[in-house]
């Protein structure tokens, strides 16, 4: 049977792991949040140039084709990179 100290150790142990891990999601959840902002403002920017668009309408056609086709901000903004232009609409 487990004495007191051990059970009291055991614990501890599980209070750090648990705080540690949730860390670790916290940060990976920025990293994530950072590199989904670039992403857009990358996007923004190329519909801006393409398009002579201010900031809040670059933004706003993103959101558009995100809410009217089902796809994630993020994704519309990463093919906005890559093509250099909306996705053709599917």
């Amino acid at each position: 049977m487990p004495d007191e100290t051990s059970e009291t150790a055991a614990w501890l142990f599980a209070s750090h792991a648990a705080v540690a891990l949730s860390g670790a999601r916290i940060h990976d959840q920025l990293v994530q949040a950072v590199d989904t902002r670039h992403v857009i403002g990358e996007a923004m920017g190329i519909l801006m140039a393409g398009r002579r668009l201010t900031e809040d309408q670059a933004f706003d056609v993103l959101r558009r084709f995100s809410e009217e086709h089902n796809i994630k901000l993020r994704e519309v903004a990463r093919q906005v990179t890559e093509l250099g232009r909306l996705p053709r609409a599917t």
